[in-house]
């Protein structure tokens, strides 16, 4: 989930909210575009190799973060809660979705389809699981066995 409040000369241009629903063999956050590993890759650098970075055209210039302003992100982990309870209950119904866009300044709420995957690494299954890690003993778990690999 997450709030992006735009401004731009001294007003809110628009304030979104995002709950996105991530299911095992669904889309992840960098199929549907949500993250982007370059700007989370600078993010990451310390402030000289990022600046050297920059200059040499390499990272992505980052924007200033803006204000969270708590109604809104109340309203986004609000809506989280309900929608986890559904996925455990079923209490709005069968259907689930998949992300659900709250536009707070025009009053709307929308709900976005399933992205293509194609291409995408959540959908290798030699890279599902694996995280950011070294894996212990060079394995991870379940083993993947021969002549099985998808």
């Amino acid at each position: 989930m997450g709030v992006l409040i735009d401004s731009c000369q001294g007003g809110i241009h628009n304030i979104l909210g995002r709950v996105t629903i991530i299911k095992p063999n669904g889309p992840c956050l960098i199929c549907r575009k949500r993250i982007n590993s370059d700007r989370i890759y600078a993010e990451m650098m310390d402030s000289e190799e990022y600046e050297r970075r920059r200059k040499e055209g390499y990272a992505p210039e980052l924007r200033i973060k803006d204000p969270a302003v708590i109604t809104f992100t109340t309203a986004v982990s609000s809506q989280a809660i309900m929608e986890m309870l559904n996925i455990l209950t079923g209490f709005m119904g069968e259907d689930s979705i998949s992300e659900l866009v709250c536009q707070f300044d025009s009053r709307r709420i929308s709900i976005r389809d399933d992205p293509d995957q194609t291409g995408c690494i959540c959908v290798n299954p030699r890279k599902i699981g694996r995280g950011d890690c070294r894996e212990f003993l060079d394995m991870n778990w379940p083993p993947e066995q021969e002549g099985n690999e998808n």
